[in-house]
């Protein structure tokens, strides 16, 4: 099981929380054949593939590749990922990814750390260029179409409603808990509520944090179910894997029980988050993301298809 995580949390990177200029209304499909969001983009023309991911911030770029479209990376400050993974080292380096198009739309330039992916695009199964997170969300409004496998990607929230007019719809602000970016809501394990992060970067459906075993509803949902070897930013590690014997829900919409969850060495905090939502339970309650970060709000929305 491929899971892809935040490549750093230590750099500090201040970004201007104003609509990015230039950018208009585009919507392009993503490759959903391996549950991550992954987009097809071009840098200074030529063709990269890239993840769509609200756990990393800001954003990244291989390094061998970022050398290559001559972007300036800034190697005397470099500091240790962070991140899943048994690597002893992990270097990551400031950078800008410039000349950015999606969908023949030019976006301003994104703010970046330079990274060596050959882990990730190892157990990927095909090279995987960068990642697209927080610093690219940023002034944005971001719709993503987990039944269509659409993207859209606008400066105004007028621009996506009507694609979301028929529909369903649970809405509140977007936040996330001190020290990160990763967006937070609560979900449901049966009776139970938890707070969770909505990862776009995770191709797992839940992965549980050690203190959410302390819910004794949570725990009681637990049927053991082997083991697995997942990647992140530092290389593989092992998660043991469940089945749920409880339903699990986000707001109004739900998955039956018998779903397939990990649960990882995260201790997690009920201050902060006790699971990370993937992007197989978002594809299995049918639903279009909508994250708003020019607005601050976060909808999950049902819509007949």
């Amino acid at each position: 099981m491929l899971e892809l995580r935040s490549l750093a949390g230590f750099l500090a990177v201040t970004l201007l929380l104003t609509a990015p200029a230039g950018a208009r209304m585009v919507t392009v499909p993503f490759d959903f054949s391996r549950h991550q969001i992954g987009l097809d983009v071009q840098v200074h023309g030529t063709p990269l593939y890239m993840f769509l991911d609200t756990g990393n911030s800001p954003s990244a770029i291989d390094t061998a590749r970022a050398k290559s479209l001559g972007l300036k990376i800034d190697f005397a400050h470099g500091g240790e990922a962070s991140g899943q993974g048994d690597a002893v080292h992990m270097m990551v380096y400031p950078t800008s990814i410039d000349g950015l198009t999606i969908g023949g739309e030019h976006f301003d330039a994104v703010e970046a750390l330079a990274a060596d992916h050959a882990a990730i695009s190892k157990a990927y199964g095909r090279a995987v260029d960068g990642t697209l997170g927080h610093s690219f969300f940023l002034g944005r409004v971001v719709l993503i179409d987990y039944p269509a496998h659409t993207l859209t990607i606008s400066d105004n929230a007028a621009d996506v409603a009507p694609q979301l007019a028929a529909c369903r719809a649970w809405r509140m602000p977007l936040k996330s808990f001190k020290g990160d970016t990763i967006p937070i809501v609560e979900m449901g394990i049966g009776e139970a509520k938890l707070p969770v992060s909505i990862d776009t970067g995770s191709d797992s459906v839940v992965e549980l944090f050690q203190h959410a075993l302390d819910m004794p509803a949570v725990k009681a949902a637990l049927v053991e179910d082997g083991s697995s070897i997942s990647t992140g930013a530092r290389g593989a590690y092992s998660v043991k894997l469940y089945r749920l014997n409880a339903p699990l829900s986000l707001g109004p919409f739900v998955l039956a029980a018998g779903q397939r969850v990990m649960v990882t060495g995260d201790a997690g905090t009920a201050d902060t988050r006790l699971a990370n939502v993937g992007n197989r339970l978002l594809e299995g309650l049918k639903i279009k993301l909508l994250l708003d970060y020019r607005n601050n709000e976060i909808g999950f929305f049902g819509c007949a298809q």
